[in-house]
């Protein structure tokens, strides 16, 4: 499990044997932004006390305590962004349903410079939908710019390339994540940032992956990851190119032989666990013909390791063993 640490003037990101720099408070000519990286006579002002401020407050408004520690991080990430200039920063968030990352990036955003804007795209809105955009960020006390639009995350029709930092927010359901993560592409800026939040939703960082190879992790828990994309301009560009299609197929050409039936268990559990990876991949493009296939061959797959215990279930008899 991830932890940030304070030492040596520096905030530290510990995932398992990684030690990574968040934020170095020594390199003062790192930070061209209005906000100085520790406090000084003439202003009250950091990097330290907004995010712990942002901490208390997310813990007094309700947010929720067991996220309190995600939202410490991507408070982080987008300070990191935002020290980069002083010029106002356009930001866009895919998926601000419920509000709360929206109410830390306005609330950062709006100290470093209340210019800066945020375009919070929901694919919701009424009193049916569980929107709750407009209750968390009217506790922004100096907001940036804002404005709230009703799209699909996939199709949001905002300029391209007009953004500094792009964040999909996973917390919130994702429908086709290659879609949506090919709309943050056409969104963000050369050398701009994407920031992709992810929550129980394993194909949507699966995705975010197979279209940009190089992104950097940061693993909170088993579930729970905050991926970020320094964008080059370069990555897949074609649906065709990263369909798992052509690879599924193939894969399940070894199985129209009866020979694999022949494997060892450890074989078997490898064939299983690769048929689980390619699933989550079909899922993600939205092949459900080919997913079905590849459940159908799992659970043949299933049949021939506990043959028994499978005959058993299936008659009634769970747990008898061929002596009882």
């Amino acid at each position: 499990m991830g932890e940030i640490q304070y030492r040596d003037k520096r905030f530290w990101y510990l995932d398992r044997d990684r030690e990574q720099v968040l934020i170095d408070l020594r390199r003062c000519m790192d930070n061209r932004s209005r906000i100085p990286i520790t406090e000084t006579e003439h202003n009250s002002r950091s990097v330290m006390r907004l995010t712990v401020g942002l901490q208390t407050m997310h813990e007094e408004l309700g947010f929720g305590s067991e996220d309190a520690f995600d939202y410490l991080l991507l408070d982080f990430l987008a300070a990191q962004c935002l020290m980069k200039t002083s010029m106002p920063f356009r930001v866009a968030e895919l998926g601000a349903m419920n509000g709360v990352w929206s109410f830390h990036l306005a609330s950062l955003m709006g100290q470093y410079n209340r210019d800066s804007t945020l375009c919070c795209v929901c694919d919701g809105v009424g009193n049916e939908s569980g929107n709750r955009w407009l209750d968390r960020i009217a506790f922004v006390a100096e907001p940036p710019k804002l404005s709230m639009l009703a799209a699909d995350y996939d199709d949001t029709m905002l300029m391209e390339s007009s953004f500094d930092l792009v964040v999909l927010n996973g917390s919130v359901p994702v429908e086709n994540p290659y879609r949506v993560v090919k709309e943050a592409e056409r969104l963000v800026k050369i050398n701009g940032v994407i920031l992709c939040y992810v929550k129980d939703q394993p194909s949507l960082s699966d995705m975010l992956y197979r279209v940009f190879s190089d992104a950097e992790t940061f693993e909170i828990d088993p579930v729970t990851r905050v991926l970020r994309v320094v964008y080059s301009g370069i990555s897949w560009t074609d649906q065709a190119t990263v369909s798992c299609r052509d690879e599924a197929e193939a894969y399940l050409e070894r199985f129209l032989q009866p020979a694999w039936r022949a494997a060892s268990k450890t074989e078997l559990r490898e064939y299983y666990d690769c048929l689980e990876h390619f699933i989550s991949a079909a899922m993600a493009e939205g092949l459900a013909d080919l997913k079905i296939r590849m459940i159908r061959c799992q659970e043949t797959v299933l049949d021939a390791m506990y043959p028994a215990k499978r005959c058993d279930m299936r008659t009634g008899d769970a747990g008898r063993g061929q002596g009882d």
